[in-house]
């Protein structure tokens, strides 16, 4: 899928002027509460990690596939079927505390194609809304996206700048809550739009602190099964002492 599809297969689109604001409309579009959860993978990007903790959610870590860099899916679904439950309102509830579990963070670049139907699969039996990290998709050949909200960290030659697609209809009402120039919101009939995206190219990740990771999941809630995770962790710290 190219560019203009890409962004054609959206309902909105929305530019931001850095990952800070990106990731909290992110957070916003899903409805994130102080106390609320959200499912994410070890090597989460920092900065989102940084703007759901500064948001007052709380992370739920799921162990790598012994195949990938990616959720187990089984692991997934049994922690679901077996931690959580549907309420009245169609809110997904964490049975620990009552807390709405309010969405699952997939990054895409790491997930094969079979694995993201699987968890897209069980996301939708637990009424649980994806919020897909598609940074490293975001060139001439991709997948296409797959959540209901999708995120990317881009550079043009003017700068930094977030771009946030919205598939279906908002979750909930939100807000830019930023008065940056480089803000905007387009619907993909905006011919001016694909121009916007011409330029853009994706921004490569920070390398994870193998350390520093495994200390922050020590901290949360972290269901490890296969000890993926872990040994990458310890690879990376390796390598860091090393250097």
């Amino acid at each position: 899928m190219g560019k203009t599809a890409l962004i054609n297969s959206a309902k909105t689109a929305h530019l931001l002027g850095t990952p800070e604001q990106l990731y909290r409309a992110a957070l916003r579009a899903v409805g994130l509460r102080a106390g609320e959860y959200l499912i994410l993978d070890p090597l989460v990007d920092e900065t989102f990690l940084d703007c759901i903790l500064e948001s007052g959610g709380q992370p739920i870590f799921i162990d790598f596939s012994p195949e990938g860099r990616y959720f187990d899916p089984q692991l997934l679904e049994d922690f679901l079927s077996l931690s959580t439950l549907v309420n009245a309102e169609d809110h997904l509830i964490y049975r620990k505390d009552n807390q709405i579990v309010r969405s699952l963070v997939l990054t895409q670049n790491r997930t094969p194609r079979i694995a993201i139907d699987q968890i897209k699969f069980i996301a939708q039996r637990y009424h649980l809304p994806i919020i897909e990290e598609f940074t490293q998709e975001f060139s001439t050949e991709n997948k296409g996206t797959q959540g209901s909200i999708s995120v990317a960290q881009l550079r043009s030659s003017s700068g930094p700048v977030g771009l946030l697609l919205q598939r279906s209809l908002p979750l909930s009402p939100f807000s830019l809550g930023t008065s940056s120039p480089k803000n905007a919101t387009y619907s993909p009939e905006n011919a001016e739009l694909i121009e916007e995206f011409t330029d853009l190219q994706p921004v490569l990740p920070k390398p994870v602190s193998g350390a520093e990771r495994w200390a922050i999941l020590q901290k949360h809630i972290f269901l490890s099964r296969n000890k993926v995770a872990q040994r990458i962790l310890q690879v990376e710290s390796e390598k860091n002492e090393n250097k």
